[in-house]
């Protein structure tokens, strides 16, 4: 029997193809099931850094609270909310223009505000370093016209500025999609009912994008918190700082994993205030198909809005560009082995892209289905806390692990007590870290895109006959696949640039483009790290002009 179910406008024409009774009752019991299984395995790094902890190390704790506990969360909480507060103010203004107002050039900058996503945060840093760096190029240009340390890099506020650059795009591609997907109608009622442009954005707009908005300002935070590339060069003496530092300076693994649990401690923090403030709040869509009316600027407002979205591009990504296609020009070295390193890159990132994204569809799917169970919500959501713990300290617990089951499989073969090397130093156990590390990228937009759907839809899809498979498939994915989709392409751009835990666990004799690109950089040779730096870029310009056409297509 088929039947047609009718929501605000869209249809779906349905078949089911089996009764509502123990066929979906099986699927859900088993995908309930496959669902904690994959979030035990993915916290089990984690739980195994945590159980290493016991006994506790008091004598290096009160050192470590002594000295520099101090200066290392002072300068992480104010770096953090320094990027926090840049990046919000640089995106959620960005992401209004471009997806509510009209003026020359806004299609051509909403593909170039995305285009600072291609670059590690710790490159960004070492370009500009050099830049304004005795005999650079922003140097000489800035002392021809008396301005010779306009702004101090190496500073707090220096970092602060690049990291937004680079940081910004999280929050505007998910407050964009948001408000692409935001009532109309709400819009247009609030405007007839006397609202000013900015009072409408201020207490209608913005409150209905609040759960894109927390997810983004999340990642930016964890993204901010476990940065040590950049900070460490910049000599900012951050909690990630303190790690490397306590771990390889001071030889104290324990310490080390200490201050690790102190940074998620302090992202779980954040979580549980913002969670906390919208709890009774729900958010959903009444007619996301309705055909929106722009705002046509005028006059100097046009300027205004173009130097607005103009500027974050060119500071993050135009600028760095030219810069890194300069140093190639003028470099005479020739890159060894240069595609097998592509190819290698390639390979890793996009299986590792396509496996992170389908559980954290399964995951996020499996938390909306059981409601009924706390403990099981609460295992599904630490799954996805992996982002805020720093990639060193994950390689380590994924190492660990890896390492007690080689013997647990030593056991059953021919190797009696000598383990060996069948998940650790193996892509198993790297792919393991990038899913334990960048579930979060996945989880929280996806969860994000389903908290919007009523929960009257599933309701009204059970009543005709559906089982859950048949609810994701029909009614649910039309609706989140932007939001899967933007997810996915943002953890393959994460995948091309991830540096240290690819360094501890990659197989031997295999490198990427970021190891290549990093080695140099660390060695002082920037220009001969220009070309792997320059292809990383490029790879992840690739599926950010994919983002872009679906961008178009959904404007």
């Amino acid at each position: 029997m088929a039947c047609i179910v009718i929501t605000d406008g869209c249809h779906f024409l349905w078949q089911p193809q089996f009764a509502p009774g123990k066929t979906g009752m099986h699927f859900r019991r088993g995908l309930l099931l496959l669902s904690l299984v994959i979030a035990a395995v993915i916290v089990a790094p984690v739980a195994t850094i945590v159980i290493k902890l016991l006994p506790l190390d008091y004598a290096s704790w009160q050192h470590l609270s002594d000295t520099v506990l101090f200066t290392y969360i002072s300068h992480s909480f104010l770096l953090s909310i320094n990027v926090l507060v840049l990046t919000t103010v640089i995106a959620l203004s960005s992401a209004w223009l471009c997806s509510q107002c009209e003026f020359p050039g806004r299609r051509l900058l909403e593909w170039m505000l995305i285009l600072p996503l291609s670059y590690p945060a710790y490159m960004i840093a070492y370009i500009y370093s050099g830049m304004l760096d005795y005999g650079g190029s922003l140097f000489t240009a800035l002392s021809a016209v008396g301005l010779e340390d306009p702004l101090p890099l190496r500073s707090l506020g220096g970092a602060s500025i690049l990291f937004a650059m680079v940081f910004y795009p999280y929050l505007y591609l998910l407050a964009r999609a948001a408000w692409l997907n935001h009532s109309a109608r709400l819009t247009e009622e609030s405007r007839v009912l006397g609202a000013t442009p900015w009072q409408s954005f201020l207490f209608v707009s913005l409150p209905a994008a609040r759960p894109a908005i927390a997810v983004g300002m999340a990642i930016i935070l964890m993204e901010t918190l476990a940065e040590y590339g950049g900070v460490h060069y910049l000599g900012i003496p951050t909690l990630s700082v303190g790690i490397f530092r306590t771990w390889l300076g001071m030889d104290n693994l324990n310490g080390a994993i200490q201050l690790s649990l102190v940074l998620l401690l302090i992202v779980i923090f954040f979580f549980l205030i913002e969670k906390r403030s919208r709890i009774k709040a729900r958010y959903y869509e009444i007619d996301p198909g309705q055909v929106r009316q722009r705002y046509h600027l005028r006059g100097y407002w046009r300027l205004l809005a173009w130097l607005v979205c103009f500027t974050p591009p060119l500071i993050g990504f135009i600028i760095p560009s030219w810069q890194l296609l300069d140093w190639v020009l003028t470099s005479n070295r020739e890159w060894a082995n240069y595609w097998n390193l592509v190819n290698n890159s390639l390979f890793l990132a996009l299986a590792s892209t396509l496996l992170i994204a389908a559980v954290a569809l399964l995951l996020a799917y499996a938390c909306r289905l059981n409601t009924r169970q706390p403990w099981h919500q609460a295992l599904l959501r630490a799954s996805a806390y992996g982002y805020a713990v720093p990639g060193t300290v994950i390689a380590v617990g994924v190492l660990s692990l890896s390492v007690l089951l080689d013997y647990q499989l030593a056991a059953f073969s021919d190797y009696g007590s000598r383990p060996g090397f069948i998940i650790s130093g193996s892509m198993l156990a790297l792919v393991l870290a990038y899913t334990v590390r960048f579930m979060t990228l996945g989880f929280k937009p996806i969860s994000a895109a389903l908290e919007k759907i009523s929960p009257e839809m599933d309701h009204a899809a059970s009543t005709l006959g559906a089982g859950p498979y048949q609810t994701l498939r029909l009614i649910h994915w039309p609706m989140i696949r932007y939001g899967v989709l933007s997810a996915t392409l943002v953890i393959f751009v994460e995948l091309i640039r991830e540096l240290p835990m690819t360094i501890m666990l990659r197989p031997f004799n295999f490198n990427t483009l970021a190891v290549g690109a990093y080695e140099m950089a660390q060695d002082g040779r920037i220009h001969e790290a220009a070309l792997p730096t320059l292809s990383i870029v490029a790879l992840g310009m690739l599926p950010l002009f994919l983002l872009f056409r679906k961008m178009q297509t959904v404007a």
